[in-house]
């Protein structure tokens, strides 16, 4: 009898445990994921020795983290939400806060994973951070990636303004 209710215990603390973590927004960033940070660092700067500093005196971040590279630009990682999971992204930005690179890390939905093509990811490149990006205006939607697409514009726009406002400060 009192093993049964110590296994209803458990099993209870169990669920009650990933039912936690399952609305936890921390991510840790793997090696796989700083290597390809690194290497667009290096094509879009043409540096080979670098180094990301974090900024952490920013207040309001939320789960967004913020890097100098040295005196070259920014980096900023963050998670946007699709329709079930959240994804992970990172942008690349000049000294002067204008979007160099922007590229999907992780993205874990059965649908929607078009955002994660370099082509479409482009037409952030170099566009006028000073007003709000618009859906099917700005950038163009895709087809089956809706959600997604509004996140990752929503979210990116979200970013820019917490590094211009950081820009703002110095």
């Amino acid at each position: 009898m009192h093993s049964k209710n110590n296994i209803n215990k458990a099993a209870t603390i169990l669920v009650a445990a990933l039912f936690f973590l399952s609305f936890t927004t921390v991510y840790v960033l793997s090696v796989r994921d700083w290597e390809k940070i690194e290497k667009s660092t290096k094509a879009i700067f043409n540096l080979v020795d670098f180094t990301f500093s974090e900024i952490k005196n920013i207040s309001n971040l939320g789960s967004t983290r913020l890097y100098k590279i040295n005196n070259m630009g920014y980096l900023a990682f963050d998670q946007a939400p699709s329709k079930f999971h959240k994804f992970e992204y990172y942008i690349i930005f000049s000294d002067k806060g204008n979007i160099l690179k922007i590229e999907v890390l992780n993205y874990n939905e059965n649908y929607g994973s078009e955002i994660c093509n370099q082509r479409w990811l482009k037409q952030f490149q170099k566009i006028n951070t000073s007003s709000f990006l618009t859906y099917n205006n700005s950038i163009d939607g895709i087809s089956g990636a809706t959600l997604s697409v509004q996140s990752i514009i929503a979210n990116s726009w979200q970013v820019t303004q917490k590094l211009h406002a950081y820009l703002q400060l110095k």
